[in-house]
């Protein structure tokens, strides 16, 4: 009994500080950044040199990340010699492009790739495959890193992991294998040079709710696209040329906007404005919180007079 109890309690602890909910779990994965791309490292902050590349699989909470280097550095060299191992030959196991991420055990809750801050950050963890060195000693690496909004430079850290497994024997006499674990980890940053604005671009999938009494087909529209116009201007549209508000036919207003304050607003506000022919306007006006979160209004505008006609919420598409 005292030992089901220690379990249950046990369980219900691990609950406490890892089991998100559902909508949790999902909201990590809607809020993470694109981390796709190429990065070059960032030599002063860095303790190793590399290329890497990040490729979205199935979404872009779930990455192939691709490091590319000619060798290893000299902690590591030392550190494989330290523990009896060969650094050249565990250079040869890895290559000279080593694969994280194809599908074994990472260690954030939610995917490869997620925010658990609502969009201020996004956080990655990418584990390697298992390197058998010999029949004692297996190798493997992870990286983890936290990509801020404000600067786009995802900081963290590559750690090499040596296990050695050793023949051995329990208290009875039963035959067991003894593991001893070894790590070494390498700070790094890179970046791959895009600004986050460049996140907002693109399509977002959602649903406008119109209020009770409304006689309007807005609600037809379930996406909308960002879209570069120039140089230093964007456009959004709904992909509809007009929507309709008791019969009365309101048509799409292309509008350039200054991409200045995308880059600017932590929080953009962006609107879709469909005009009448007498002057008034549809709009769609809201709010970027996060990538998961683009929330807002419709609006009917009449001269002076505006009039609340229901609410909207999409989310990026990555």
């Amino acid at each position: 009994m005292k030992m089901a109890l220690n379990l249950m309690l046990a369980l219900i602890l691990s609950c406490l500080v890892g089991c998100a909910s559902k909508e949790e779990l999902q909201k990590r994965k809607d809020n993470a950044f694109d981390s796709s791309g190429t990065y070059a490292t960032i030599k002063a902050e860095s303790e190793i040199d590399f290329g890497m590349v990040i490729t979205n699989e199935s979404s872009a909470s779930d990455v192939l990340v691709s490091v590319m280097r000619p060798q290893l550095t000299t902690t590591e060299t030392e550190f494989f010699k330290n523990l009896g191992l060969d650094p050249a030959k565990v250079m040869t196991l890895i290559g000279t492009t080593m694969p994280l991420g194809r599908g074994k055990q990472h260690e954030l809750e939610g995917g490869e790739n997620i925010s658990d801050d609502f969009g201020a950050s996004s956080k990655l963890s990418v584990d390697g495959d298992d390197y058998v060195y010999d029949s004692s000693w297996t190798i493997t690496y992870r990286m983890s890193g936290v990509t801020l909004k404000s600067d786009m430079i995802m900081r963290g850290y590559l750690t090499a992991t040596a296990v050695k497994s050793t023949p051995s024997t329990d208290a009875n006499g039963k035959p067991v294998t003894k593991r001893e674990s070894y790590s070494q980890s390498l700070k790094f940053a890179a970046s791959n040079g895009k600004p986050f604005y460049m996140q907002y671009f693109g399509s977002w999938t959602g649903a406008i709710s119109i209020n009770s009494g409304v006689n309007s087909d807005a609600n037809k529209i379930t996406s909308l696209t960002l879209v570069s116009t120039g140089a230093d201007t964007y456009s959004l549209s709904a992909g509809y040329s007009s929507i309709t508000r008791d019969g009365k036919t309101f048509n799409y207003q292309a509008i350039n906007y200054s991409v200045v304050d995308l880059a600017k607003n932590d929080i953009p506000t962006l609107q879709i404005n469909f005009k009448g022919d007498d002057g008034s306007y549809l709009i769609l006006y809201g709010e970027i919180w996060s990538l998961g979160t683009f929330t807002g209004s419709l609006v009917y505008v009449s001269g002076t007079t505006t009039t609340s006609l229901g609410s909207f919420t999409f989310k990026k598409v990555k």
